[in-house]
């Protein structure tokens, strides 16, 4: 592999789809105020339930920022992949590590800025991870479910933890109908009441998305095969649906650089040139 990433664009252009469920912004005020005068906020914003947190203060990343070295966590050798999520209160990332194909489970407490307890999840017996390096993780209706990419044997598990983070979670492979090819990283979308599956694949320069249809504990299917065209080794995959109600996605390529244009057609990937 060559040590150098590039960035290959991708956006994702919804035509067609159903948008009744997507966040609508509205707070108010019931009275008027004066300068420096406290005021009650009514929020009536729509669907929106869930993990939202509201900010009115604007630019803060654009404050000068600096990485401090806080914490080493030896018993981690390759973090291939890494998602903090926050839950009742308490801070925790799962960490895939490649090298001994393993997850990891840092518990922060109540604040980020503690020293984590490195845990090790345990998988249960049967659950065959090798050069493992995509993770992610969503909660549906109170339980959490984390999706991970076993590189080295073309394999993706969902992991069921319940509604606690700290459970050992029992393990489902899922079957991609063939459309793995060295997958690198995993992304989830919700569209709807339709959720889906995009995973790129290392070796096949492409997209393979597949639709858990309405339950995220779903078989993937209704399989889609995206190429990449030009693309070489992508690498590094990110996707998320925009306030113009597109979604669009970003990939890493090892070799080139290229934008690439997809449309996103009732659950379709369809290249665009």
């Amino acid at each position: 592999m060559i040590g150098m990433r590039f960035i290959i664009s991708i956006f994702f252009i919804l035509s067609g789809l159903n948008f009744s469920n997507a966040q609508v912004l509205d707070f108010g005020s019931l009275v008027s105020a004066c300068l420096q005068e406290n005021v009650v906020l009514v929020n009536s914003s729509t669907n929106v339930t869930g993990g939202f947190q509201w900010d009115f203060c604007e630019g803060e990343l654009l404050k000068s920022l600096e990485a401090t070295l806080t914490n080493r966590v030896n018993a981690i050798d390759q973090a291939a992949g890494i998602v903090t999520v926050q839950d009742a209160g308490n801070y925790y990332s799962f960490v895939i590590d490649r090298a001994t194909n393993s997850l990891h489970r840092l518990e922060y407490g109540a604040s980020l800025e503690n020293s984590p307890v490195d845990n090790l999840v345990g998988l249960p017996v049967g659950t065959s991870l090798l050069s493992p390096q995509g993770f992610n993780l969503i909660r549906v209706s109170g339980s959490w479910y984390g999706f991970v990419v076993s590189t080295g044997n073309n394999k993706v598990y969902r992991l069921d933890f319940g509604s606690l983070l700290t459970n050992s979670p029992t393990a489902v492979e899922l079957d991609f109908s063939g459309n793995l090819s060295i997958p690198i990283e995993i992304q989830i979308a919700l569209e709807g009441a339709t959720y889906y599956l995009a995973v790129i694949n290392f070796s096949g320069n492409n997209v393979a998305v597949g639709s858990l249809g309405n339950a995220i504990t779903n078989q993937p299917q209704s399989f889609n095969l995206v190429a990449l065209p030009g693309a070489s080794n992508p690498y590094g995959f990110s996707i998320r649906k925009f306030s113009d109600a597109k979604w669009r996605g970003i990939v890493g390529s090892f070799r080139m650089e290229i934008f690439i244009l997809f449309l996103l057609i009732m659950g379709c990937l369809r290249p665009r040139l």
